[in-house]
């Protein structure tokens, strides 16, 4: 189940690019005569985002707490739990808990929600519309009759390809869920046979290994090696710092700024100025407060809700296409991603002004 799900979620990444290649011709022609399209604007105002629904869904749990003082009831609780049992603070990582797995988790991802004073975006592409209609008639009339037939079809491909890519980021995230439960329960059952010192030690296994140890063509002693193998092979890279992008940087993130400025990719489009909270990992994040420009290495699908209550966004790598690019362009928030090392530079409390139409970050006044 999982790998045709991946399978088809990378296809609809390498579709949106080259949908997005085909619609710079489009978008190049435009330039070519005097008009400046902005993609940002073009692609945003999809609607009915998976993952905006989840903060929609949030928002909609905590309103009537709040109203009510604030406590978050079990029963709120599991309506969150049997909407959105695969999403969780770290869902990339098999290891870590679903709220499906973890009602701790689940309570206080609610209770966050409650907390933020309904700053939980409940528009869901709504703010994006507008804008996107009007890029639209701009494009449009700066290209001639005989080329906006092909510009329209060129953007409703990239524009379905972009929901989609989203639609099954969260499905792939659901058959992660799924194996991870598989995963427990073999590794329960292995402990119990003695085949492992601890059941969470079948993450260190491969899969085609959970299978022979469960069918008893791996002996113990052999799965218990094993396990030794990769755990030490695990600490040996403890302090990998691994890059963000594996070849050649775009360029865009390289641009000459003065002093306190910070260049990027303009991402989603707007301006915001607020203190800047920087952040490294997802429980740094959760200390974000509502109007406050989240600054961080990248923001992956667990931050959704996080994003709901930043005033704006920065991150050292991403881009037009990447997932947290399509959030913030749902949620009208400014963005400026792939500005690199913005989370060495910036320091939390530091005054920003994010430009999310031009891709600048500058420090008004330093903290």
């Amino acid at each position: 189940m999982h790998e045709p799900t991946e399978r088809l979620y990378l296809t609809c990444v390498y579709a949106l690019s080259n949908a997005k290649l085909e619609l710079s011709l489009s978008l190049n022609e435009a330039r070519r005569r005097g008009t400046d399209p902005s993609y940002a604007r073009l692609i945003g105002g999809l609607g009915g985002v998976s993952h905006v629904r989840l903060g929609q869904d949030l928002e909609a749990l905590a309103a009537p707490l709040r109203a009510r003082g604030g406590e978050v009831d079990e029963a709120s609780v599991d309506e969150l739990i049997a909407r959105w049992p695969h999403r969780g603070p770290r869902e990339m990582d098999l290891r870590v808990p679903r709220w499906g797995d973890d009602r701790h988790e689940a309570r206080r991802a609610l209770a966050e929600a409650v907390a933020s004073g309904g700053a939980v975006a409940a528009a869901g592409g709504a703010r994006g519309q507008p804008e996107h209609e009007r890029e639209r008639a701009r494009v449009m009339a700066a290209l001639p009759l005989v080329q906006r037939a092909l510009f329209a079809l060129r953007l409703s491909r990239a524009r379905s390809l972009a929901w989609w890519r989203e639609e099954m980021r969260d499905r792939s995230l659901h058959a992660y869920w799924l194996v991870r439960r598989w995963l427990v329960e073999a590794g329960r059952r292995l402990a119990e046979q003695g085949a492992l010192d601890a059941a969470g030690d079948v993450f260190s296994l491969r899969a085609a290994e959970v299978v022979e140890a469960l069918e008893g063509r791996l002996a113990p002693a052999q799965v218990r090696a094993r396990v030794a193998d990769r755990l030490r092979e695990g600490r040996g890279f403890a302090a990998f710092d691994a890059p963000a992008v594996l070849g050649a940087r775009a360029a865009v993130g390289e641009r000459r700024v003065g002093p306190g400025a910070h260049a990027g990719a303009a991402c989603s489009p707007g301006q915001a100025r607020g203190l800047a909270r920087v952040v490294r990992t997802f429980e740094e994040a959760r200390s974000l407060r509502a109007g406050e420009i989240l600054v961080a290495p990248f923001a992956d699908p667990a931050w959704t809700a996080l994003l709901c209550r930043a005033g704006a966004l920065v991150t050292d790598s991403g881009g037009l296409l990447s997932h947290a690019a399509v959030i913030a362009r749902e949620l009208g928030v400014p963005a400026v991603l792939g500005a690199a090392g913005a989370t060495g530079r910036i320091r939390t409390g530091d005054l920003l002004q994010v430009d999310g139409t031009a891709g600048l970050v500058e420090v008004v006044r330093p903290c």
